[in-house]
């Protein structure tokens, strides 16, 4: 048996919880009408200036998703990884917007008589 420092054993948890909820986050996806998942994303609107510093929290939670994303045998993209940070965040009743921007791009399709 190994003795793990406070450290690891926060990672760990933290690791744990970020691979459950990016598995949560990718059923939502699958299943989940889009309205009901835009509903969950938005956030409460506060009056006041918007905080953007980041703490030692926000840190851990982005790296435990970046790699519970890596190990997990389902899609774990941009998507599934924000809505997971959403819910780690919540639980810790920490503030937080999702923001997505979509590009639309003009190639140039050409069609080969067959």
């Amino acid at each position: 048996m190994t003795n793990k420092t406070p450290l690891q054993t926060i990672d760990h948890l933290l690791f744990v919880e970020a691979w459950i909820m990016l598995a949560l986050a990718r059923i939502a996806l699958v299943f989940a009408p889009f309205r009901k998942l835009i509903g969950f994303m938005k956030a409460k609107a506060k009056c006041g200036v918007a905080v953007l510093e980041v703490t030692v929290c926000q840190k851990q939670i982005s790296v435990a998703i970046i790699r519970s994303s890596r190990r997990s045998p389902w899609r774990a993209k941009c998507f599934e990884q924000a809505l997971a940070a959403k819910m780690m965040l919540r639980r810790r009743n920490l503030q937080s917007t999702i923001s997505f921007a979509v590009t639309k791009t003009v190639t140039n399709l050409q069609h080969t008589p067959g």
